[in-house]
């Protein structure tokens, strides 16, 4: 599955624990886009806290994308959505999966102030 960057030459116990935490937050956001379906990455963030009560780095957030969708988990799709800065950001969701629209989540904006 995925995996941790070592880009801080960790070794032993430091670069397992490294492993073991990119390996939960791939479980957990498969967990996000079974439920939620479709998701850009600062959707993912916010949800990431709600759901699991945990925050992830959006670097963090980054790499388990680019990971998941390099292993055919998941796929960047051309729907776009508002980013939290008034940016547009892609959107992922399961690979192969024809989904007609995607849950609604506007429910996020209300979060923020929780956040």
């Amino acid at each position: 599955m995925t995996e941790f960057y070592n880009t801080i030459s960790a070794s032993g116990k430091q670069l397992a624990t490294g492993t073991k935490i990119v390996k939960t937050q791939s479980e957990k956001l498969l967990e996000l886009f079974d439920k939620y379906q479709r998701l850009a990455p600062y959707q993912i963030e916010k949800l990431y806290f709600e759901e699991f009560g945990e925050h992830i780095l959006v670097g963090s957030i980054a790499g388990r994308l680019t990971d998941m969708t390099t292993e055919g988990l998941i796929i960047k799709t051309d729907k776009l959505v508002m980013g939290n800065y008034g940016m547009p950001q892609h959107t992922w969701q399961l690979a192969g999966i024809e989904m007609p629209e995607p849950i609604d989540v506007s429910f996020l904006t209300e979060l923020e102030t929780k956040y």
